[in-house]
């Protein structure tokens, strides 16, 4: 059998990820690879590895949206919310130096709530400064000292969450979201700008790991490791068929076997969680909780259901 041949036995998928893989392939195979492509009308898509010098933000296709990296992009009301605290601490600041009795401790409290006021302009000033360009196939993130860049397969989206309990109940009080560039580079980001980058990543991301799964290779999420088997989890292994279901729960993922035993892995320690879950659900071997789906809005992620 011809290379020819072979190559055009490959389904779309199968094509689509070795496109990202050219370089992994000899000459004669990437010219295979796309002629086959071109035979069937596929775009030609960009690498899943690039250097440095290939990483160009001219590569990254039509610029969908700009994203501002600062709390005043929350609209209209966000504004007026930021003005009118901003406003209270420079009068209280002011009205206390004025009027107040110039006693050392009016002192420090005028000097401090103006300080506040002064400061929260400051940042608001610097941090416009600060943008996200989404483009087709990758982000650039704009600030003072330069830009960075990157294509949805390369980020890595992490997220960390603050629970308290009250009596028997556990309260989410924060959550945190920090965006990883391939060169190691961390930016933090507010939840509207990881929401919207965590379907971008899940949508260029989860077709090559189900890709890579079904040719048999292990695909890895952080401390989280799939394979046609079962799952490795911290070097501990479990069959499919052990598995009883999948869930995530006040901030953690449990792997459960049977109603009792389960393996328990945090979120913060697994980078782009979104598409790890959209691959259980993708493969099949078991059913994601109610609350894991409402927890991760899976009906939202990719426009359409996924079930």
């Amino acid at each position: 059998m011809t290379l020819e041949e072979q190559w055009r036995q490959k389904s779309d998928q199968e094509l689509e990820f070795a496109s990202r893989e050219l370089t992994d392939y000899t000459e004669e195979a990437q010219q295979v690879i796309r002629a086959e492509m071109q035979r069937r009308s596929m775009p030609e898509l960009p690498p899943t590895r690039q250097t440095v010098t290939q990483r160009n933000p001219d590569l990254l296709g039509n610029l969908l949206e700009r994203l501002e990296s600062h709390n005043l992009s929350k609209g209209i009301l966000g504004l007026i919310w930021w003005i009118v605290a901003t406003s209270i601490f420079l009068i209280l600041g002011v009205l206390i130096l004025a009027y107040g009795n110039h006693s050392f401790l009016n002192l420090v409290v005028g000097i401090a709530i103006s300080g506040v006021g002064l400061c929260s302009i400051y940042n608001a000033i610097k941090s416009r400064n600060y943008y996200f360009l989404l483009y087709e196939r990758g982000i650039v993130y704009k600030r003072l000292n330069g830009q960075l860049y990157a294509y949805y397969n390369e980020l890595q989206v992490w997220q960390k969450s603050r629970y308290k309990q009250f009596f028997f109940i556990s309260v989410e009080m924060s959550c945190a979201y920090t965006l990883k560039f391939p060169d190691g580079e961390l930016v933090h980001i507010t939840k509207d700008i990881a929401d919207r980058l965590q379907i971008l990543v899940t949508q260029h991301q989860l077709p090559q790991a189900l890709a890579a799964y079904n040719r048999g290779e292990t695909v890895e999420f952080g401390p989280i490791r799939l394979y046609e088997k079962g799952i490795i989890v911290y070097g501990q292994g479990i069959v499919w068929s052990r598995i009883s279901h999948i869930e995530v729960s006040k901030g953690k993922i449990y792997i459960k076997e049977g109603r009792f035993n389960a393996l328990r892995i945090p979120v913060a320690e697994v980078p782009n969680v979104r598409v790890l879950l959209n691959l259980f659900q993708q493969l099949g071997h078991k059913t994601l909780s109610k609350e894991s789906v409402d927890w991760i809005g899976f009906k939202d992620m990719l426009g359409k259901h996924l079930w």
